[in-house]
């Protein structure tokens, strides 16, 4: 079996498949751990996505860089932590209340998830694969765990030297990426499709026809983190929750994308059920 079998029968026995942004959190259970992971997939995701960051000592951690001040009252930046300091470290919960749970250990995570009938999308690794992908082979989950960097030369020539045989996806922006991409020999099993406006050119009858056609998976991220990133044309999951799900999920899958990121997976399998689309 190739590293990329799994994700492929996923994908064709579901048509569109459910990424779960940084797991399903709400109350006490915090992004990026491995009660929010649980929780997605109880909602119905069939992929966790996670941030991962390193300890100044080299430590892999599930967090998403930047929320320090908000989870943790400090302003100290998490990159610039010792591996010690990181597990000393205690959440706020969305009530701003203190609670007795921590950083979640790399490690921990994917021992938890390799039991797991569910793929891994591995976010904030752009440059930096070695420590990571050392892990994933660790566990033996080279078949779950999809890496994925910005189309940049250096980046891509990386991977294509030295880790050919990772489930690649490319994060796009721009059509012209297109030809970046293809000087490359990549072991890309779908592109992750960026766009502030739905006349964008990466986004055009042409270029998603072609990317589609050749590699099979488009990802859109319907995540709304704030009301000035714009990451899928406003077809987002507010626009969903507020006008419908065809204005914002329906919308995408008809352009053809058949992966969504969201932060409500539970929402989106009823959608895909109601539309046909999952049994």
């Amino acid at each position: 079996m190739n590293n990329a079998e799994f994700f492929t029968k996923q994908l064709e026995e579901k048509k569109v498949l459910i990424a779960s942004h940084r797991g399903v959190v709400g109350g006490n259970i915090i992004e990026n751990t491995i009660g929010s992971f649980n929780n997605a997939l109880l909602h119905g995701a069939d992929i966790v996505e996670t941030d991962v960051v390193n300890s100044v000592d080299g430590e892999l951690f599930c967090y998403h860089d930047g929320y320090e001040p908000f989870h943790f009252l400090t302003a100290k930046h998490i990159y610039h932590m010792t591996a010690e300091e990181i597990r000393a470290l205690r959440f706020t919960n969305r009530y701003f209340m203190k609670i007795d749970q921590g950083v979640q250990p790399f490690e921990e995570a994917l021992e938890f998830l390799k039991s797991k009938n569910c793929l891994i999308n591995l976010d904030r690794r752009y440059r930096d694969f070695d420590k990571t992908l050392k892990t994933v082979r660790k566990f033996g989950m080279e078949k779950q765990v999809i890496f994925k960097t910005f189309v940049e030369g250096d980046l891509l020539k990386r991977v294509a030297d030295d880790f050919p045989d990772i489930m690649f996806m490319p994060l796009m922006g721009k059509a012209k990426e297109i030809g970046e991409l293809e000087k490359y020999d990549l072991n890309i099993i779908g592109c992750e499709l960026v766009f502030a406006h739905t006349d964008d050119d990466i986004v055009s009858t042409d270029s998603i026809n072609y990317l589609k056609g050749k590699y099979g998976m488009l990802w859109a991220n319907p995540i709304t983190c704030d009301d000035e990133l714009i990451i899928s044309g406003g077809k987002n999951d507010d626009i969903s929750l507020k006008e419908g799900f065809d204005a914002g999920w329906g919308w995408l899958i008809d352009r053809g994308f058949n992966v969504l990121q969201t932060d409500w997976p539970a929402l989106v399998l009823n959608y895909l059920r109601e539309r046909g689309i999952r049994k």
